[in-house]
């Protein structure tokens, strides 16, 4: 039994072994940090993340990171909440690799930057039960708020497709709409030539700028997304109409799972109701390359936080595919 760190041989691959056996989204994985190093502008002082290893296999682990934060501190992932996962298990080695993270994490100071009440925390937890670790316990006692974060997710495997992924009224439309107009959908994926590639993110871009009526992201950000699809670590859904582009999807993609990253379309054809389409196509091609489950998003974030109107027509949008709602405890402390 081990404790890897960031600094240590074969880290990034246990933590995305843990991403992937523990349904932690695809955004956590280290295939995806970068991109997020770009477009947080976080400032980390230091990295606490560990692993435990169990005879050769990840049992446990953390991604906790403290950065500045208005002048204090945080911990979190680049502004995102961090996620711990402690499995619900009450096996003897489960329990030692968790009380062996927790022993890490003590002597990295953890306990003592949770007492000062300066530093912010974010924190995202497996709900674990009966067997909660005192690690876990330590966050929640030291929290101004506990709530819980719903994810919507699609099980794209052959044994539960099927059951899983719900053509609504909507959805039925959209796709009659596109063959009877001749939308043509591409996927672009570390198979298309890097011209393609290159073509289908300026698409991307090009169309979420005239959207958002500005750039919203550094150019560095794009450009890593782009990469992403070369190393096989996402992809993009095109409709095209007429050969003018009308909508374009990213899909992260970690293991087993993908996460539905980035859309944007053409704001004249909004009749097209390209998304619907675009996410269709993403189910199927997951389903043809024996992906197990897609996470479309978060859902009744009103429930917990004030959002705006167009976050909650997107969480609407995203419940018209049906699936599971998985959840997790998030955990978190604003600076005094």
């Amino acid at each position: 039994m081990q404790v890897l760190t960031p600094d240590s041989e074969g880290f990034n691959f246990y933590w995305d072994a843990l991403v992937s056996q523990s349904s932690i989204p695809p955004f956590y994985s280290s295939e995806h940090r970068k991109y997020y190093e770009y477009t947080s502008h976080s400032l980390i002082e230091d990295d606490l993340s560990a692993v435990v290893i169990v005879d050769g296999k990840v049992v446990t682990g953390c991604r906790l990171m403290i950065s500045q934060f208005h002048g204090g501190k945080s911990i979190d992932y680049f502004g995102m909440p961090a996620p711990l996962h402690i499995p619900n298990s009450s096996k003897n080695e489960v329990r030692q690799a968790a009380n062996m993270l927790s022993d890490y994490l003590h002597k990295k100071h953890l306990k003592i930057l949770l007492r000062d009440p300066s530093v912010a925390f974010q924190l995202s937890m497996t709900a674990s039960g009966k067997n909660i670790h005192r690690l876990e316990e330590l966050f929640f006692r030291n929290s101004s708020s506990v709530n819980v974060e719903f994810m919507r997710v699609l099980e794209t495997s052959s044994r539960d497709r099927d059951a899983t992924f719900r053509l609504t009224k909507s959805v039925k439309l959209a796709l009659k709409t596109s063959q009877i107009v001749g939308l043509d959908i591409q996927v672009i994926d570390n198979q298309s030539s890097p011209g393609s590639i290159s073509s289908g993110m300026s698409i991307l871009q090009t169309l979420h700028r005239a959207s958002a009526g500005k750039m919203t992201r550094n150019q560095e950000s794009w450009n890593e997304q782009k990469e992403c699809i070369g190393r096989g670590h996402a992809f993009l859904v095109i409709g095209i109409l007429a050969g003018e582009a009308m909508g374009a999807s990213y899909f992260l993609l970690s293991g087993p799972a993908a996460y539905y990253g980035v859309s944007a379309n053409n704001v004249e054809h909004k009749e097209l109701s390209l998304s619907h389409v675009l996410v269709s196509e993403a189910f199927s091609y997951l389903a043809r390359k024996n992906f197990e489950r897609l996470f479309i998003g978060t859902q009744f974030s009103d429930k917990v936080r004030e959002i705006n109107s167009k976050e909650k027509a997107i969480e609407n949008f995203k419940s018209l595919f049906g699936g599971r709602l998985q959840y997790s405890l998030l955990a978190s402390r604003f600076s005094s």
